[in-house]
């Protein structure tokens, strides 16, 4: 920057009376030989000088940027006028001297000029000359010089600045840094570089900077598990050169703190079908995913029921997915009832930091209802039967349901229970027979002999299962099995000794009339008398019984 130049300028002259103006011309012209001895001709160096130069600067010493002010004074120490007045200064050129361009004897002029001290200065000092130029009445050269000499100093300096954000971080965070070079010095800086101690060199926008100037550039830096316990501390280092290629530098640190990270992992199971049904097989799907931040390693996934299961790695990265390797099965089986059924996968890793990491699963699979059921199937033979023959019944039992049936058992109302050979449980579809037999009696009449089975049992929660079958069986009468007592009873032949005469326990004669004449003989009787002859004719279809009721009427009317 430079200054307004200003010019002074001071002309003294005395008035001199009128009566002292000839003592004055008669001294001139007394010293005129004596001055013009003196005075300094071009080419003539005995003459005295009649011009003197002084100058002089504002300060000793000054940095870059600081103005210099430079005064110049000129005065004509000789006897005789200056004319063609001109001022030069080696650095700063011509100086204006504010039009004057005369001096008289004695008077003076004094003028300022301005200068901006500049890098290119240094390293100083700074010394620059004047030079006064002038002629005299006689057209003789007349000059004057003076020089000055101003100290430099400077300040080379820079300032950075390191921020981080986040802070504190997490892991997997992306750290932002953003340095700023600041010029905290009075002169240009050149040559600048940036160097990370962690993130190597940084890339400036610009390589000068002035004073007061600065220039901003930013990096990232991803957390990463080697970076924990922390913190996180990295210095940035700025360096460039002032003007005269001596180095300037500074540093910023900037630390900051870690977050706890958090590892997980995730195990998720399958099971189809869902719901099952007994006898279906239940296929077991298993994934293991690294939903934390960090690597899972040393992964392992154990069923508390199919035992390990293979997973496809080992090594999980942060999102990665590990999957069930080979056939996971479970038969659906009667102890499974009533269900669900249950079982839990658990997964177990390790952090890098050797931290363990677990996660389970459990897949619960409801069962669809079962049938438990059986059947039991009665038949008897002979069918008809008579008194005195042996009714052999046949039992079948069979498990009709998809389920065993065990406690097993059996019992027919008129007989009991009936043994099934030590055998308590029916598989699906498996069967048992068992037999009874029943010896008819005359107290069975007319018939017929109706009787129940029950078979029970117990489907594998314990619920009672039954079914029952019943058997009917005719009476019909074989005269030739019965005794001529019991014929004789069934015609209704009274007395109690009956059953104790010896003749009348001997078979029954089928041709004997004993029977038919037997009892009443009175004709309200004859119906009861047809029905016992039915009965013991041992005619049980429609014909043979109009045919006896013929016959009796016959008899009748004779």
């Amino acid at each position: 920057m430079r200054e307004n130049e200003s010019t002074k300028y001071k002309k003294g002259g005395t008035k001199m009376k009128k009566w002292s103006l000839l003592l004055i011309i008669a001294a001139v012209a007394l010293l005129i030989p004596m001055l013009s001895a003196n005075v300094s001709a071009e080419g003539d160096t005995s003459l005295p000088d009649s011009l003197s130069i002084t100058k002089t600067a504002d300060k000793t010493s000054a940095s870059p940027g600081d103005t210099i002010t430079y005064t110049y004074t000129i005065t004509n120490t000789g006897n005789i006028t200056v004319d063609n007045l001109t001022l030069e200064d080696d650095m700063l050129g011509t100086i204006d001297l504010d039009t004057i361009t005369s001096l008289a004897q004695g008077d003076n002029i004094t003028v300022t000029k301005s200068y901006v001290v500049t890098e290119n200065d240094l390293p100083g000092p700074i010394t620059n000359t004047a030079n006064v130029t002038g002629t005299d009445s006689n057209g003789n050269s007349l000059s004057a010089v003076d020089s000055v000499s101003v100290d430099l100093k400077y300040t080379a300096s820079i300032e950075i600045t390191k921020i981080a954000t986040p802070n504190p971080a997490s892991l997997g965070d992306t750290i932002a840094y953003t340095y700023t070079i600041t010029n905290t010095g009075d002169v240009t800086v050149n040559n600048l570089t940036l160097e990370d101690n962690m993130l190597g060199i940084i890339v400036l926008a610009k390589a000068s900077l002035g004073q007061g100037d600065n220039v901003t550039a930013t990096a990232e830096y991803t957390v990463i598990i080697d970076d924990f316990l922390g913190p996180i501390i990295n210095t940035a280092t700025a360096t460039g050169t002032d003007p005269l290629g001596n180095t300037v530098t500074d540093n910023a640190t900037a630390s900051v703190d870690l977050n706890d990270y958090t590892p997980s992992i995730v195990v998720t199971k399958t099971a189809s079908p869902n719901p099952a049904s007994l006898g279906d097989t239940i296929i077991y799907t298993y994934t293991v995913t690294n939903t934390g931040p960090v690597t899972a390693d040393n992964l392992t996934l154990i069923d508390d029921t199919l035992g390990d299961i293979s997973l496809n790695k080992t090594t999980l990265l942060p999102g990665e997915t590990a999957t069930s390797t080979g056939s996971y099965t479970h038969d659906v089986v009667e102890n499974d009832f009533p269900g669900p059924v249950t079982n839990t996968a658990t997964a177990t890793g390790t952090d890098p930091l050797g931290n363990t990491v677990t996660d389970n699963a459990t897949a619960e699979v409801t069962l669809n209802a079962y049938t438990a059921s059986i059947k039991v199937t009665k038949t008897a033979a002979p069918n008809p039967a008579s008194p005195h023959e042996i009714i052999t019944y046949t039992y079948v039992i069979t498990n009709t349901g998809n389920v065993t049936i065990s406690n097993l058992s059996l019992e027919d109302d008129m007989l009991g229970e009936i043994n099934l050979d030590e055998v308590t449980s029916l598989s699906p579809g498996e069967n048992i027979a068992a037999t009874a037999t029943y010896t008819v009696t005359i107290d069975d009449l007319p018939g017929p002999i109706v009787n129940i089975a029950t078979a029970r049992g117990e489907d594998p929660l314990g619920t009672v299962i039954t079914d029952n079958a019943s058997a009917s069986v005719p009476l019909t009468i074989d005269k030739t099995l019965m005794t001529k007592a019991e014929i004789l009873k069934l015609s209704g032949v009274p007395g109690k000794g009956i059953d104790t005469a010896p003749g009348l326990q001997k078979p029954f004669n089928p041709k004997s009339q004993a029977a038919e004449h037997a009892g009443k003989k009175d004709r309200d009787n004859e119906e009861e008398q047809l029905q016992i002859r039915q009965r013991t004719e041992n005619h049980s279809d429609a014909d043979g019984q109009l045919k006896i009721r013929q016959k009796t009427k016959h008899h009748h009317k004779k």
